[in-house]
């Protein structure tokens, strides 16, 4: 028998575990307040402040600790921010990654820390508070706290507390606080919950009555249909209505009702027509410098035509002197009229484009006082043998003629040249047009002769769109010149001319053009043989808007040499979806300008204008203006005038002037601002002056502007935006540094000017 040998093995596993002993605990966000004063969300943190909350019970000798800007840097320990004592944040808030290495082991932990940085109190400078005085009892209950979204800009207001003072004296319920005239000056303090600080500004306060306006007397118009409507013209009631308010200060809207005036929404256009027999309508009489308002009503009643009666009034061209407006003869559009009604001191001054008006008597006693008159230039060239009549009345149905001959003086010649800008202004990148019109006021005919058109040098000719094509173009280096031919008495030729503005050109650069008469041997009138264009090359625009020709500024002693006009355009667009049956421009002119001096000189479409005192309205009745999607070119339009500044204007006067523009029932569009300031002669070399800088650019709140040299003497500093709009000015003497608050100013691109009597620089600056 064999015997088995049985081996037996042991096998022995030996287990060895590692207890990892780092644990980086997770620490509280760190919130510091913005410590750089913009209120950006960057501010220092100091990260090692949490070091002590990572490590908790464990040694801090025993592990290095590292901080990071990703979960991937902190996992493979590399770009370590090299400076966690004193961090700046990159976002807000922010995530910062936190590796805790043991030493002995190189093992190690991660976790996170939320950065956060609080803002500070941030007051924008609120506008001035007025309160009407709805009862006209001297006492009003005020809401504060509406001021709150303006005061904070834009900041959260759960992260505040605002509050209201009067005389040091916390106001307890700035929500309901009696206000009474006395009380105009108040603080308001703002303080960041987060413990950021407290900011406190103050701000006034005007207690305005309401407008005393007068209730009018019922409008009627003529119901040519017998059904009971009729067309009213609102604004014939706004003078009865103001009384002796301020046309300038005051305006009147009218509004179908009570509601629609209280908010001042749904504006009725002119002509009107009524929607019941009789109508109450609702006049809206606003403070524009306040917005209080009054409202009364008026009543609209139209009734049977032939309970009034016209008087018929036209100028003529007498050709055959016989004094009678015979059917072969033309209307006389060289003048203007005027009207009062039973001497009661308001004279209604009417140019109408056709030389013919029509007035309704409402009472066949109402006596009128009717006058044509030749604008200054036309005096040379023709007379009026009849220039008024006197105690002119109407019974009612009936209608009178009155009809004022123009008689020509022999053989005068009198050739007008006008340059203006119909359409949009020289826009970066974009073709713009120019309009050359010759105008023959003369009472001969211009066999031939020749205007000269001359370029500015930053823009570029690209054609003649449209001109007669008997008369001949020849280019030269700087332009071209056209020779024209018969030119007929009271003719009006329009040469339309191409050009572009290159990306090349700075924005609120100049560009001026010029057209000249060259043909001025026979010409009676040499003031009205050259014109001017001056335009600012902008980024956008608005196609409703308002231009001077000079530009917005004229150097003194060049103006009192000229002619002494101000020649403004101003253009409209219907941009709406659908064509404007009537249109109306309304131009409250300002008090320096001399009302008396207004002349039409060019328009797109047929008008009738009224002045009275300071008030232009001009009225396109039936003018059918396309919108801009059914006809681009066809939806422009423009009236072009020319006025004198009253007596004693001086260098440093500054002339505001805007419009504000109605399509039929719209609400009226207000065009930009232009103003004028008379300057002395510049002589502009920015080489001779001493240049400047600005920081910080872009800029939030407050711009540095440092001279690199100092300068004595008084400098001028003002600020431009993108449409050539002066939106601050101001002056300082022995400059070397001064600041500007730009606060308020919208984001975007603007054009700082400094200058003193004989040199000017000009520097971008972006808002933020």
């Amino acid at each position: 028998m064999k015997q088995k040998l049985l081996s037996t093995f042991l096998f022995i596993f030996l287990i060895t575990i590692t207890t990892y002993s780092q644990v980086a605990n997770q620490p509280s966000p760190l919130e510091v307040c913005d410590n750089f004063g913009a209120n950006d969300g960057i501010a220092m943190f100091d990260l090692t402040f949490v070091e002590q909350e990572v490590f908790g019970a464990q040694n801090p000798s025993d592990f290095t600790i590292t901080y990071h800007i990703s979960q991937t840097n902190a996992e493979a320990n590399v770009n370590a921010i090299s400076n966690p004592n004193s961090y700046m944040n990159v976002s807000n808030p922010q995530i910062i990654y936190i590796r805790l290495t043991e030493n002995s082991s190189g093992n190690y932990d991660t976790t996170t820390l939320s950065l956060r940085v609080l803002p500070l109190p941030n007051i924008n400078q609120p506008s001035l508070f007025v309160v009407c005085d709805e009862n006209n009892d001297g006492t009003e209950i005020v809401d504060f706290t509406q001021m709150i979204p303006e005061l904070l800009n834009g900041q959260n207001p759960d992260d505040f507390l605002v509050q209201f003072f009067l005389n040091g004296i916390i106001i307890s319920d700035p929500s309901n606080f009696l206000i009474t005239p006395n009380t105009t000056t108040f603080d308001v303090a703002v303080t960041a919950l987060s413990g950021c600080g407290t900011v406190q500004t103050s701000f006034d306060l005007i207690f305005e009555p309401l407008p005393a306006a007068t209730q009018p007397t019922p409008l009627v118009a003529c119901d040519v249909n017998g059904d009971g409507f009729a067309e009213f013209n609102l604004f014939d009631k706004d003078s009865e209505i103001l009384g002796g308010l301020d046309p300038v200060t005051f305006m009147v809207v009218y509004h179908e009702t009570q509601m629609d005036a209280e908010t001042g929404t749904n504006a009725l256009a002119t002509p009107y027509i009524n929607v019941t027999n009789p109508q109450t309508v609702y006049a809206r009489v606003e403070n524009v410098q306040t917005g209080c308002y009054t409202i009364v009503e008026l009543v609209l009643q139209a009734i049977d035509c032939s309970d009034f009666g016209q008087i018929v009034v036209d100028a003529y061209y007498d050709e055959n002197e016989n004094s009678d407006f015979d059917t072969d003869e033309i209307n006389f559009t060289n003048g203007y009229f005027t009207y009062e009604i039973n001497n009661d001191g308001l004279v209604y001054t009417v140019a109408s484009s056709s030389g013919h008006l029509v007035l309704f008597s409402e009472n066949e006693t109402d006596s009128y006082d009717i006058t044509f008159n030749l604008y200054g230039d036309e005096q040379n060239c023709y007379s009026l043998p009849v220039t008024s009549f006197e105690n002119i009345t109407v019974s009612a149905g009936n209608s009178v003629a009155v009809e004022f001959p123009a008689v020509a003086v022999e053989n005068c010649e009198d050739l007008a040249v006008f340059l203006l800008n119909p359409s949009a202004l020289p826009r970066l990148g974009f073709n713009f047009e120019n309009r050359i019109v010759l105008k023959n006021l003369g009472n001969t005919t211009i066999a031939a002769g020749t205007v000269e058109f001359t370029l500015d040098a930053a823009l570029v000719f690209n054609s003649i769109v449209e001109i007669n094509s008997n008369y001949v173009v020849n280019t030269t280096t700087n332009g071209f010149t056209v020779d024209f031919n018969d030119l007929e008495p009271g003719d009006v030729e329009t040469i339309r001319v191409s050009l572009n503005c290159p990306n090349t050109v700075s924005l609120g650069t100049l560009v001026t053009n010029t057209a000249t008469y060259t043909t001025t041997q026979n010409d009676n009138v040499a003031s009205n043989n050259t014109s001017t264009l001056s335009q600012t090359v902008i980024g956008s625009y608005d196609p409703n808007d308002i231009n001077e020709s000079h530009g917005p500024e004229i150097v003194y002693d060049d103006f009192v040499a000229s002619d002494g006009y101000l020649y403004y355009t101003i253009r409209f667009q219907n941009i709406g979806t659908a064509e404007a049956i009537n249109v109306r421009i309304e131009d409250a002119l300002d008090t320096q300008l001399d009302e008396s001096t207004f002349k039409m000189l060019q328009s797109s479409h047929d008008y009738v204008v009224t002045r009275t005192n300071h008030q232009l309205v001009w009225q396109f009745d039936d003018i059918n203006l396309p919108s801009e999607s059914m006809d681009a070119e066809g939806s422009n339009g423009f009236v072009y005038f020319k006025i004198k500044p009253q007596s004693g204007y001086a260098v440093g006067d500054i002339i505001p002037n805007f419009a504000d523009i109605y399509f039929d029932f719209n609400p009226p569009i207000t065009t930009n601002t232009f103003t004028t300031e008379f300057v002395e002669t510049l002589s502009v070399d920015e080489q001779l002056l001493s240049s400047f800088s600005i920081y910080p650019n872009p800029a939030n709140d407050i711009v540095n502007i440092k001279l690199n040299n100092a300068t004595n003497g008084n400098f001028k500093v003002e600020v431009f935006d993108v449409q050539g709009k002066r939106i601050l000015s101001q002056t300082t003497t022995d400059a070397v540094q001064m600041n500007l608050n730009v606060s308020e100013f919208e984001s975007g691109l603007y054009f700082i000017k400094i200058a003193n009597q004989s040199r000017e620089s000009v520097h971008k600056l972006i808002i933020n």
